[in-house]
């Protein structure tokens, strides 16, 4: 229990430097999509590790977008 609450608490720390990585690789001057894929890739497993699986699908469907 302590172990998930751990995870869980690190995942939700490390929220808003993975939401700026997203918003860097947005950046309409940024080539090359490896930056988003992987910016979209730590946030769905990071909302996978909280719980919030609809949202983890989101961020996985624009990876495979791409």
């Amino acid at each position: 229990h302590r172990q998930r609450t751990k995870e869980m608490n690190d995942a939700r720390a490390q929220l808003p430097a993975a939401y700026a990585a997203f918003f860097t690789a947005k950046n309409p001057g940024k080539t090359g999509s490896q930056d988003m894929d992987a910016a979209c890739k730590r946030l769905a497993s990071l909302c996978e590790t909280l719980g919030w699986l609809r949202a983890a699908q989101g961020w996985n469907r624009l990876v495979l977008s791409q």
